[in-house]
């Protein structure tokens, strides 16, 4: 269960594993820590988009369909904007005043009142033969990549010759260019990037917000980490380490970022605006708040057993310690973990964290001050002006298959 909040708005889906997972507006409200109240806020499902294609059943077991839905924060109404049992949505993000979906191979787009929006699809990277297309224009001999946020610059790869590492073993190498969308001009960021040789659990190309930077690295060999910036294709390395749970973290503006070569050492904040950077003795992981005002660690626990976690809050500007509150961010378990942290919520530092002590599920601080606890939450997220949306576990069914996928027991969630 994945959720991504927006100023009015909730988002929530699960790539292929949605359809026995509730999507609700419920939520369980608690004047103490321990006690805890239902919500009377009844969920009104909108006209709903038809059911996709369907397969065949399979006797015994659950079919689980891929679903995405829209929760409006106001009134509670909930829109369902994708439900197939074939083809699963794999994302899906706000841009701007709509919801984008990725369906398989393909993408859907929503306004926020749940239409389709039809025939303005968000610019993408096609790749019809061998040239990349993009918004109607090729680009012959170029691969897709990762688009930059404002759709101005694209990263893509070139391959390169093999090269033996001190090891002894053979792998192969790619240099990293950058496609101008607008111009068509490209520019080489960096050569020789080594491949692992089947490994995974690596990330890719990491754009900055604002579209001006992009971080990425090399998946084998030295591991090394590179920033570019994106107008003149400056580059410079900033590290090593390539493990998804080591993609250094931007702030919300883009100005900001924060990187670490290893789990547990301290953490480089970089301020590109002003070209500084500075050391703090924050453990990676390392997130920037909704606010960009303060830093946090870790941005998700280590693991879904670690006792005794405590989330350490610090002044960006100053590097004072802000607060340290009992819990942590869920897990991590997606390339882009939730925001935890919001020090310019209403009524002071808000935070949403999980294995505080005396709270079996999401607990919620106010002003440093554990407030609610959200029972069963198994992640929150928050949106900008103090909302919260929380997952929370009601129970499990099984045996279940889906999209792609087959399991004894798939847990089901509200949120």
């Amino acid at each position: 269960m994945l959720t991504r909040v927006f100023d009015l708005g909730v988002v929530c889906f699960a790539a292929a594993v949605l359809g026995a997972m509730g999507c609700s507006g419920d939520s369980e409200d608690a004047a103490t820590p321990t006690a805890t109240t239902r919500s009377t806020l009844a969920p009104v499902e909108a006209t709903a988009t038809p059911a996709g294609p369907t397969r065949t059943p399979v006797p015994g077991r659950v079919d689980v369909p891929s679903v995405v839905k829209l929760i409006d924060v106001r009134t509670g109404t909930v829109k369902t904007l994708h439900e197939d049992r074939v083809t699963a949505a794999w994302d899906a993000t706000f841009s701007g005043d709509s919801v984008v979906l990725r369906v398989g191979p393909g993408t859907l787009q929503f306004r926020l009142d749940g239409t389709a929006i039809v025939g303005s699809e968000p610019v993408e990277c096609r790749r019809p033969g061998s040239s990349a297309e993009i918004a109607g224009k090729t680009y012959p001999g170029i691969a897709c990549g990762t688009l930059s946020p404002d759709r101005s610059w694209m990263t893509y790869r070139v391959d390169a010759p093999e090269i033996t590492l001190p090891s002894g073993q053979r792998v192969t190498t790619w240099d990293q260019w950058l496609l101008n969308v607008k111009t068509g001009q490209t520019r080489l960021m960096q050569a020789g990037l080594a491949h692992c040789g089947g490994c995974d659990g690596r990330y890719g190309p990491r754009w900055s917000p604002n579209s001006r930077h992009v971080v990425y690295a090399e998946i084998g060999g030295q591991q090394r980490r590179f920033l570019t910036e994106a107008s003149t294709a400056t580059t410079r390395t900033i590290g090593t380490g390539a493990e998804v749970p080591l993609a250094p973290s931007w702030s919300p503006d883009g100005t900001g970022l924060a990187y670490s070569s290893k789990a547990g050492s301290p953490t480089t904040i970089e301020d590109l605006a002003a070209g500084t950077s500075r050391e703090f003795s924050l453990a990676w992981p390392v997130a920037f708040d909704l606010s960009g005002t303060v830093v946090y660690s870790p941005a998700w626990s280590p693991g879904l057993k670690a006792e005794n976690l405590t989330t350490t809050i610090a002044n960006l500007a100053s590097g004072a310690i802000v607060a340290r509150l009992d819990g942590a961010p869920p897990s991590w378990f997606a390339p882009l973990p939730a925001t935890a942290i919001d020090a310019s919520a209403p009524g002071g530092l808000l935070a949403v964290l999980q294995q505080a002590p005396g709270c079996a599920g999401t607990a919620v601080y106010r002003a440093g001050t554990l407030t609610q606890c959200i029972s069963g939450g198994v992640a929150g997220e928050l949106g900008r002006g103090g909302s919260i949306a929380v997952a929370r576990k009601t129970g499990a069914v099984g045996p279940a298959y889906g999209t792609n996928f087959e399991t004894v027991s798939i847990d089901q969630f509200d949120v």
